[in-house]
């Protein structure tokens, strides 16, 4: 189904929803009436955004309700490739190493993570990130007092690794289950910002721009209540 006529079946559901005939649309929106049932039967050929935005408002919904694209599914062998990865993201999955990790390895492996990422080196990825994901679990597991929080933290960027890598491969529900644990992990606020950031990324991604907005209004006014949010 191509753009205009994924947004055609929007509008049709949405008018339906609110009882509203054709000929009525067109006169709360402005938009012709040929043009409304041309792009409801999915034969009119490239609509506008101002068009769109026109139908939203009549039918109270968003732009991006009516106009964003359905987020790609990915590809038989990228869900084969990264499922070590989604493995070890669940921690009842992952076994206990032989050795425990150190936090100086951890946090080597964690940078030379983010290297291998900014550079596209997805193979290198593909071999280091489950086992480092495992580490970063058994560290906190031995850590103990002071050293928890630091442990946490790290794990806390290695999980943000994988839920932006996930992001990359079109596997969202894995990248969100991600961004959830590396929350758990935030022991700041500009930890939540950063981990927050990646999670609207990835709706924007997905093609929920409305999603995405909300959660940055909610997490500036949690990070600047009343002030950043507002402006």
């Amino acid at each position: 189904m191509n753009d205009s006529a994924l947004i055609g079946a929007r509008v049709r559901e949405a008018r339906k929803r609110c009882g509203l005939t054709q000929r009525e649309l067109a006169r709360q929106s402005g938009v012709s009436l040929s043009l409304i049932t041309k792009l409801e039967q999915g034969e009119y050929g490239g609509v506008r955004l101002e068009t769109v935005h026109r139908l939203a408002v009549a039918l109270q919904v968003t732009t991006s309700t009516l106009a964003a694209r359905d987020a790609p599914e990915p590809a038989p062998e990228s869900v084969a490739r990264w499922e070590p990865v989604r493995r070890a993201l669940d921690e009842s999955a992952s076994p206990e190493p032989d050795e425990e990790p150190t936090l100086e390895g951890v946090q080597a492996g964690s940078r030379r993570l983010v290297r291998h990422f900014r550079d596209s080196r997805f193979a290198e990825m593909e071999t280091e990130l489950p086992a480092l994901l495992r580490d970063a679990d058994s560290l906190v597991s031995c850590s103990v007092d002071g050293m928890q929080a630091t442990a946490r933290s790290v794990r806390g960027r290695v999980r943000v690794i994988a839920g932006s890598l996930m992001i990359q491969a079109w596997q969202f529900d894995a990248a969100e289950r991600a961004f959830a644990k590396a929350m758990e992990d935030a022991g700041d606020e500009l930890a939540a910002v950063c981990i927050e950031e990646e999670r609207c990324f990835g709706l924007i991604r997905q093609g929920r721009l409305t999603d995405a907005a909300w959660l940055a209004i909610q997490r500036a006014d949690d990070a600047e209540p009343r002030r950043i949010s507002v402006a």
